[in-house]
């Protein structure tokens, strides 16, 4: 029997709260998965490019390291490679994701092996990293987990689904272009976020999501032909300035989605909307403050 405070610690697979005599004993929480096989040791290879960085990968990747201009090259041979970053700290890497266009008309689960991101960051710290991804066919282009620090640049393009999302985290981006998603551009929850400068375009569902007991500051924000523009949802306070949203159904939106969390917020220091159909859309606990408006 689980405390409801301790939600967000499940969420993250953090268990410390928890009285664990026989230090062997390893908690992991599932919902209702029964099946549930984690980077099956049989599967995933993991090597060690430096004392700080380790890189789990299957048989369907393949990988170009450039130890002296710091440039890890990732090649999805087949629409099931997946690759899991981690280790201590990740300084000044460059690391590209290119995935397979090869028999586009094959489907394949957007999760394989429990892995939601083509290529998933776990427990690091990033300082001064650019990131890079293409023709992602995973529900998360890029997943970060757990992983707090500065980015460079993200540039992320023609992504099945999700371009890039972050859990449990404490995040800088200087720059970030993301175009062609399938489903959002961006998703934040459980985390701190800010980003200096944002460009999205064509992205399925919303530009930017922000849930589950998130933090975001945004500026200059540029984003085009969305569903919805920004999004807070579910006891998220977002803060932006500087936002140009074009050819979106709803600019910004506020909500409460999940019941187990609380209404959410927008503030907007100035923000400049065209051709919508909806400049805010809000539920009855939720706020969207915009100064200029």
């Amino acid at each position: 029997t689980l405390d409801f405070n301790y939600i967000e610690s499940i969420y993250a697979q953090r268990f410390n709260f928890l009285k664990n005599e026989n230090k062997e004993k390893v908690y992991l929480f599932i919902g209702k998965n029964k099946k549930f096989n984690f980077l099956n040791s049989n599967q995933f290879k993991k090597i060690y490019i430096n004392e700080n960085l380790s890189v789990k990968y299957n048989d369907k990747i393949s990988l170009d390291i450039d130890h002296e201009k710091k440039k890890l090259t990732i090649n999805q041979i087949d629409r099931t490679g997946r690759v899991v970053i981690s280790g201590k700290i990740i300084d000044s890497w460059k690391i590209i994701f290119i995935g397979d266009e090869s028999n586009k008309i094959k489907s394949v689960n957007k999760n394989y092996e429990n892995l939601t991101g083509c290529l998933t960051f776990v427990d690091v710290v990033l300082k001064n990293v650019s990131l890079a991804s293409k023709n992602s066919n995973c529900e998360d282009s890029i997943n970060l987990i757990r992983s707090k620090g500065n980015i460079a640049d993200i540039i992320i393009s023609n992504s099945k689904y999700d371009g890039m999302d972050a859990d449990f985290s404490s995040l800088e981006i200087k720059d970030l272009k993301i175009e062609n998603s399938g489903n959002d551009c961006l998703d934040f929850s459980f985390g701190q976020y800010k980003i200096e400068n944002i460009d999205l375009k064509q992205c399925g569902d919303k530009g930017i999501s922000v849930g589950e007991k998130s933090n975001a500051f945004f500026n200059n924000v540029k984003i085009q032909e969305t569903s919805i523009g920004i999004a807070s949802k579910d006891s998220s306070f977002v803060e932006a300035n500087n936002v140009n949203i074009r050819d979106s159904k709803t600019c910004v939106s506020a909500y409460k989605k999940k019941q187990e969390f609380n209404f959410a917020d927008i503030k907007i220091e100035s923000m400049n909307c065209y051709n919508f159909k909806n400049q805010v859309l809000t539920d009855e606990g939720s706020t969207i403050k915009i100064k200029n408006l």
